[in-house]
């Protein structure tokens, strides 16, 4: 491992585990992404994208709803992040709350809002959320059109709903 380490910094590697260079000696491929986060260690959140004409500022707002800055979760911070107004959160009361999972891929929350009525907000991966969408039909294509769109610029896409009471969610 030490003929590793060495090999590494020639290469100007940065190892902090000599357990990695053991880990990583298996590996034929290494692929990443390109939002930022290995380049920068950063996460930032980009310019939404809507149907049905809901403002931008809305969908942040109830991605940041089914966010938590508690977690720690490089996602939910950079939602959070998005959010113009840090008192944008104020008067909306998260009844239930429950984290990502990677068998759901979404987090979701139950919220009473400042006027008093209830709602659920989720986020997570798009082709998840369009199927929990009502107008799924209505809005797949330019949702499929969009993620495709982000992707070939080398961004993630996120998807977010939010449904009235206890019905079905609206992409």
């Amino acid at each position: 491992m030490a003929v590793g380490a060495r090999l590494l910094a020639k290469k100007e590697a940065i190892v902090t585990r000599l357990a990695a260079i053991e880990e990583l000696a298996g590996v034929d491929v290494l692929c990443s992404d390109k939002t930022g986060t290995l380049t920068q260690n950063k996460l930032t959140l980009g310019d939404p994208f809507s149907v049905n004409g809901i403002p931008a500022d809305q969908v942040i707002l109830n991605a940041a709803l089914a966010s938590r800055a508690d977690n720690k979760d490089t996602i939910d911070l950079a939602v959070l992040g998005g959010l113009k107004n840090d008192q944008a959160l104020k008067g909306y009361q998260v009844v239930h709350f429950q984290p990502f999972d990677p068998v759901h891929k979404r987090t979701e929350a139950s919220v009473n809002g400042p006027d008093g009525k209830a709602f659920k907000v989720t986020k997570g991966a798009p082709q998840v959320i369009l199927e929990l969408s009502a107008n799924a039909g209505q809005v797949k294509s330019a949702v499929e059109k969009a993620v495709n769109e982000f992707a070939a610029r080398g961004f993630r896409s996120l998807g977010v709903a939010r449904a009235e009471g206890e019905g079905h969610g609206s992409f």
